[in-house]
């Protein structure tokens, strides 16, 4: 999130800032933005403005603050993004990683790949785990299919594919197969 906000504050103000900062905490507290924040939080962050800091300037730069459902998605989207990028990088500086793969099916049939890293932080001197990535497989959930997807994300993010020292998955017979499976392909 540092990132995203660097970025904010020099090339927008501070109310581009302050609205970065509600998007994050407005997505982590609901699920779906189906409660018009602008009308329900702007207008208390008006008055709170107003007996703060007490004046219409206050208030006036309060109002500037953008609080629709796009904006909101669209800044949850930037802030999901940039702690992509800040664990991809840290993953590419770890000397080792293990993954971990699981395949789901959304309600519609398309099949997913979820993809966990775990690796030593040297930035926290510690072993961290984080969500790495979520391709779509289609219907087509073979261990050749699910195994490109993959590979192309590592080639894709610039991962160094040796340093994978341990795969876990589930007993699915396109994950573990001795022969064609996704880990031995790894």
């Amino acid at each position: 999130m540092l990132m995203a906000l660097e970025t904010c504050r020099t090339l927008h103000s501070n109310i581009t800032v302050s609205s970065v900062k509600h998007s994050k905490s407005f997505s982590r507290r609901f699920s779906k933005f189906n409660i018009e924040l602008e009308n329900v939080v702007l207008p208390c962050l008006e008055v709170a403005a107003d007996l703060i800091h007490g004046g219409k300037e206050a208030v006036k730069k309060m109002k500037q603050i953008s609080l629709s459902d796009t904006t909101i998605s669209r800044r949850s989207v930037m802030l999901a993004d940039d702690m992509r990028e800040q664990h991809v990088k840290k993953l590419r500086l770890a000397s080792s990683f293990g993954i971990q793969l699981d395949e789901t099916t959304e309600i519609g049939g398309e099949a997913q790949l979820i993809v966990y890293c775990r690796f030593p932080d040297l930035e926290e001197k510690t072993i961290v785990e984080h969500y790495l990535c979520c391709p779509q497989l289609g219907l087509e959930t073979t261990a050749h299919n699910i195994f490109q997807k993959l590979y192309d994300f590592i080639v894709e993010e610039g991962i160094d594919r040796s340093k994978c020292k341990s795969v876990t998955s589930d007993v699915a017979k396109a994950m573990v197969s001795a022969i064609n499976g996704v880990v031995k392909k790894i």
